[in-house]
């Protein structure tokens, strides 16, 4: 009897990837929203599962950010009366070459519906042991130092374990979002009795570290008692924590270097400058003339910094503070005055003798404005301010945004008989804040440059409502990335995007981010012979400058990656993103796009028209099963003064010449266009699931049709009864469905040009 019960489960492997995360409302793409654990070791080999994510069917292999973290897609049992090896997709043995050091790094799933969004793992030199999800709270499990401990959080309920006070309070580090997870940690520490010692909450990605009771117990303790749960009380497989008892100092999770916001770009392609370390600045000094940078702390002790510097004479300065890039929960603002230089010691003795001299007293011509400028120089209200800065400036995507609220300003020429003092602060930090805000102040001229941030364009129209997402290239296909940029320094010419390592059977077309503009996409085309490819890419952001001797200075800098690490969600707001360390792209070749359009008559073609002018741009599209439904499409970038209506591409139809018209004053330039088609694409889903049971089918009926086959024939009639029904129930199920999609295609070059002369 006990092999007949093994039916059911045996045949449900082979339908569990159609039944998990089938959704009707978006192209299938892979997206990963949880892998488990997100902490490895190089102790001993590492069972690891993708637990959340959408179109997560036929994941078959993990892409790690370094070569010596490796992957096995782990067997599954054979199927009841079969011999062909099964495949448990989706869970893997990871192994971690002992020389790998401890740290955080990437993981990329790969499958049937693309390569995913990549996911933070940490890696440690200690073993990692899993913390059961149905541990008794009035018997916890001890936890010990030596072990990374790693659980989720469920939902309304807290983890409970407990742990040995020695001679010293056990210190406790939890980490959480630092690995992309959805988790706010929270820590109430108790005594056997229940008694709360100290409540705490995670912070950012700041970890937990618990060190020392709020509350000093009146009697002695063997054991301490940490109840684990979410701030928010969710529970998920998307609320995964660690925790470590008496972690090292170097221990990586201490850290959160991992996830940077994407304007953390902003502190690459800088020039160097010579670092001044602020305790070589004697109190009230002054530092040295621009360009230099230096680092700050600024404490609920100390909230404000000064610093004063003398200028050179009609020199621009560019001022720039760097604190929320490094990962800091700041909100930094900088005023910047004119000051007179302060008076020598001996000059401040006679200042203060003479400040309140009797009228009429006569004072010495210098010596009466010493003491005016000593009076501007202190007083709170009426100074020069020159600049107050408080934000960056705003770009990008409300899914990648590189707004940063680390200012950057300018501050103009001026006297060489003044000074230049800016004040510091940090409109975030509280009388009671327990930690400081460390930044990275530079001063110096103007050094034009850029700095350009992608990320795979989701499958919605709307960027507040971004989830997580992989990218999927199938063959005759099509995918879009969204890239922004930043520039500053001066710098405002135009920007070619371009992309290196692509694939053979793959292209893109160059993209122009014209002057005024900060942003575009670039669309990837796979050729309908496209074989299968996994494999990193890298676009690149080109741009020149004039120096001062007239000469062009060119500009090239990779497109940083980014990814959105936290799908948009009722209780966490907008997506959350992250820089990457690289991009991952998949060319699928299982089945071919239900449709392909482009714009042009090739790659290099360029529509030129004139101002006051119009022209007709062709459409052209590949249509294929189920990509022969309307689609109306939406210019996007268009350049002021330009009108360009969306219009529609009939139902199978292959080609459209919509009309543009420039009007006589618009601005001359090199611009890309493309469009956001809607349409309504017809496609199987994961149609796998139905051929494996067909074969395995097939497989058992052929065992039967043998006479000589000496097996359990019963059995074999059996599994083909129960089988059918479910073949026929899947046939239903992977017939092809409508999936509303907004579709990034068809981008062109638009080159206006001058009005031609009249003859004379």
């Amino acid at each position: 009897m006990r092999s007949f019960r093994l039916i059911r489960p045996a045949i449900a492997l082979l339908i569990l990837g159609l039944l998990c995360g089938i959704t009707f409302a978006e192209v299938p793409i892979l997206a990963i929203d949880a892998v488990y654990p997100p902490v490895l070791s190089t102790t001993h080999a590492n069972p690891v599962r993708i637990t959340a994510g959408r179109f997560n069917q036929d994941i078959d292999a993990l892409v790690f950010s370094d070569p010596r973290i490796t992957a096995v897609l782990d067997p599954a049992p054979n199927l009841t009366l079969d011999e062909v090896p099964q495949k448990n997709y989706g869970s893997f043995t990871v192994t971690v070459d002992p020389a790998t050091p401890a740290g955080y790094y990437e993981v990329w799933a790969s499958g049937r519906y693309g390569i995913s969004n990549s996911r933070i793992v940490a890696v440690v030199s200690t073993p990692v042991e899993l913390l059961s999800g149905s541990i008794d709270p009035k018997n916890p499990l001890e936890v010990k130092p030596g072990v990374c401990y790693v659980g989720t959080t469920k939902r309304s309920d807290k983890v409970v374990v407990k742990t040995k006070k020695t001679d010293h309070w056990p210190k406790c580090l939890i980490a959480a979002q630092v690995f992309d997870a959805a988790t706010i940690p929270a820590l109430t520490v108790t005594d056997s009795k229940q008694t709360v010692l100290s409540q705490l909450r995670a912070q950012g990605k700041r970890p937990i570290l618990f060190e020392t009771p709020t509350i000093v117990p009146r009697e002695p303790l063997d054991e301490v008692y940490l109840r684990i749960y979410d701030f928010l009380y969710r529970g998920a497989e998307t609320a995964p924590f660690a925790l470590v008892i008496d972690p090292p100092e170097n221990h990586p999770l201490l850290t959160r270097s991992a996830w940077k916001p994407p304007f953390s770009v902003f502190e690459e392609s800088l020039a160097t400058w010579p670092v001044v370390d602020p305790n070589t600045i004697p109190a009230g000094g002054l530092f040295p003339a621009p360009a230099w940078q230096t680092s700050i702390e600024l404490t609920s002790q100390n909230p404000i910094a000064q610093i004063e510097f003398p200028v050179a004479e009609g020199l621009v300065y560019e001022c720039e503070v760097f604190s929320a890039a490094d990962g800091q929960m700041s909100d930094i603002r900088i005023v910047a005055d004119r000051v007179s230089p302060a008076p020598t010691p001996e000059q401040l003795v006679e200042i203060q003798a003479n400040t309140n001299a009797p009228a009429g007293t006569a004072l010495d011509p210098n010596l009466e404005q010493r003491i005016k400028d000593y009076r501007l120089r202190i007083q709170k209200i009426g100074r020069e301010i020159i600049t107050i800065a408080e934000d960056g400036p705003a770009a990008g995507t409300r899914a990648v945004g590189l707004t940063s609220p680390d200012p950057i300003a300018s501050i103009p020429a001026g006297p060489v008989t003044k000074n230049v003092r800016l004040s510091i602060s940090d409109l975030q930090m509280t009388a009671s804040r327990k930690w400081p805000t460390r930044l990275t102040l530079r001063v110096g001229p103007a050094v034009p440059r850029f700095h350009a941030v992608g990320h795979w364009v989701p499958d919605t129209n709307n960027a507040v409502q971004a989830k997580t997402t992989g990218v999927a290239l199938s063959k005759g296909g099509q995918c879009a990335l969204q890239v922004s940029i930043r520039r500053a320094g001066g710098f405002a010419g135009p920007i070619q995007v371009t992309c290196e390592g692509l694939p053979p059977g793959v292209s893109m077309r160059p993209a122009i981010i014209a002057p005024g503009q900060s942003e575009t996409q670039v669309i990837f085309y796979a050729e309908e012979n496209a074989t299968a490819w996994v494999g990193t890419i890298q676009p690149l952001a080109k741009g020149t400058w004039t120096d001062p001797n007239n000469a062009p200075q060119e500009i090239a800098v990779p497109i940083r990656a980014a990814t959105i690490a936290l799908s948009a969600s009722g209780d966490r707001g907008l997506p959350q993103s992250r820089l990457s360390s690289q991009w991952q792209l998949k060319v699928i070749e299982q089945e071919v796009a239900p449709i392909q359009i482009r714009a042009g008559e090739g790659p290099e073609w360029v529509l030129e028209i004139p101002l006051g002018g119009s022209g007709k741009l062709p459409i052209k599209a590949v249509r294929r099963a189920g990509g022969d439904q309307k689609g109306v499409m939406r210019p996007q970038n268009l350049p002021a003064k330009v009108a360009f209506a969306e219009f529609e591409l009939p139902p199978n139809a292959a080609e459209a010449t919509p009309e543009i018209k420039v009007a006589a004053d618009a601005t001359p330039g090199e611009y890309t266009v493309w469009f956001q088609t809607e349409i309504i694409l017809k496609q199987s889903l994961h149609p796998e699931s139905h051929a494996r049971l067909v074969a395995y089918r097939d497989r058992i009926q052929a065992k039967l049709a043998d006479p000589n086959w000496a097996g359990d024939r019963p059995m074999a009639e059996k599994i083909i009864a129960e089988t059918n029904p479910k073949i026929e129930a899947l046939a239903k199920e992977i017939a092809p469905r409508d999936f509303p999609t907004f579709l990034s295609s068809a981008p062109f070059r638009l080159r206006i040009v001058p009005a031609a002369e009249a003859p004379k």
